[in-house]
């Protein structure tokens, strides 16, 4: 090898190292952000089916029969009802 090739050679080097060390800053930031999107999808998800739940609690509550059901688990009974006791 003559003295051009080393120099060449050592000038590729040293601009792929420089290169690799510029680029690992954005790679941490891309894992952070994807980290990141990922956990606010999560709590998207969580909120979503807490959403879904109310919804299905207050179209309970607003009909008669979903209201009877409530009380009943409350332990109210209908003013003509006997209590059953086997």
């Amino acid at each position: 090898m003559n003295s051009s090739t080393k120099k060449g050679l050592a000038f590729a080097i040293c601009g792929a190292l420089v290169g690799v060390g510029l680029s690992i800053k954005p790679w941490q930031k891309l894992q952070d952000e994807r980290a990141s999107a990922s956990k606010a999808n999560a709590e998207m998800r969580a909120i979503e089916k807490e959403r879904i739940e109310l919804l299905r609690n207050q179209t309970k509550m607003e009909s008669a029969a979903g209201r009877e059901d409530v009380a009943r688990a409350r332990g109210y009974k209908k003013p003509e009802e006997i209590p059953w006791n086997p």
